[in-house]
């Protein structure tokens, strides 16, 4: 195993000295290509190594992003984001730069995927200098590029049987591909209109839903995408919510907080007030989780003795002065019926 940018980063394996390391064996490349290469006696290689269908060696490889584009794994999480840069580096912006984030989901949970932001740079004019795609877990993965490309994102197992019995690849179909030379001016519109929520079943119980970015230069793109698990209230045979469940226990933890609209769709409730806005876009008159009445509802609500009481600041301002005179007065008054027992005590 050979790093080509490192000539002195090698790792070779023989009958002689594999006794001197331990397995798994891990090579990481400095740069985007690795070599591999099995060598046999060919005087012996039908008898010893060929005679029998079963591998010499197996192992995996995988592709490991730069610094640029953060984690490789997000989620599970009841909401979360992902930005590109994922921090600022001068010296890398004009460098080419390939990225690829796998976004976890807990089981029978929905996914919806919301764009904040998107901006592509004057220079990023086809797909070739900046390409954004998403990949459903039941495509295809991402052909491994050709020679000087990027690596591949997911994990193969390589062994000394696959150059005779090749595998054919299915080209893969992204769910939706932005690139600079979209003509929608309004991408938050493209990208809801063409990633609605994610079922669970689309997402295969869990994922992982891939993102890929392609860039010629990490400056031709910029972006912020977030992301929040939903759950899907059943419904009834004639199609309308069957809001009986939202009584069961089990139900209430999932939601949290019901969405408006028709959908039946739920949010954590940790989610409810947090500053973002987390359910998905709709018309409905409604107040939604961030809606302005319904967190200074939720801000002002205090329990006492497990009873719910929705109070303004001002109001719990007056009620904490006053409370704080009362104990003052008790205070003094207790003072002096002290006093007045130790003067009793003297006649």
């Amino acid at each position: 195993m050979i790093d080509p940018q490192r000539n002195t980063s090698q790792i070779c394996l023989c009958k002689e000295n594999q006794a001197q390391y331990t397995f798994p064996i891990t090579l990481i490349s400095k740069g985007e290509q690795a070599e591999v290469a099995l060598r046999v006696d060919s005087r012996h290689a039908l008898a010893n190594y060929f005679k029998f269908n079963v591998p010499i060696f197996e192992g995996i490889y995988k592709f490991v992003h730069g610094p640029l584009c953060g984690l490789t794994h997000l989620g599970p999480s009841a909401d979360g984001k992902l930005k590109f840069p994922f921090y600022y580096n001068p010296q890398l912006r004009d460098q080419p730069v390939t990225c690829i984030w796998e976004l976890q989901v807990h089981p029978d949970k929905d996914l919806w995927i919301h764009l904040d932001k998107l901006i592509f740079a004057s220079s990023a004019k086809s797909c070739a200098d900046a390409k954004l795609e998403f990949y459903l877990p039941s495509s295809p993965a991402p052909p491994v590029p050709a020679a000087g490309g990027s690596g591949s994102y997911y994990n193969t197992i390589i062994n000394s049987m696959s150059a005779a019995t090749p595998v054919q690849r299915q080209q893969p179909q992204p769910l939706l591909t932005l690139c600079g030379d979209s003509n929608l001016a309004n991408r938050k519109t493209e990208i809801s209109s063409q990633l609605p929520i994610l079922t669970a079943q689309k997402l295969k119980q869990g994922g992982p839903l891939t993102i890929r970015l392609d860039a010629a230069a990490a400056s031709k793109i910029t972006f912020l995408i977030s992301w929040t698990e939903l759950f899907q209230l059943p419904k009834n045979p004639d199609g309308s919510l069957m809001m009986s469940k939202l009584e069961q226990k089990n139900i209430v933890e999932e939601c949290g907080f019901l969405c408006p609209g028709p959908e039946g769709v739920c949010i954590a409730k940790e989610l409810e007030c947090n500053g973002v806005q987390n359910c998905p876009s709709n018309n409905s008159s409604e107040p939604h989780d961030e809606s302005e009445f319904k967190c200074r509802i939720s801000q002002s609500r205090i329990m006492i003795m497990n009873w719910s009481f929705n109070i303004s600041w001002m109001t719990a301002a007056i009620a904490g002065g006053s409370g704080a005179l009362l104990l003052c007065l008790f205070c003094v008054c207790c003072y002096r019926c002290c006093r007045r027992k130790d003067s009793d005590d003297d006649y």
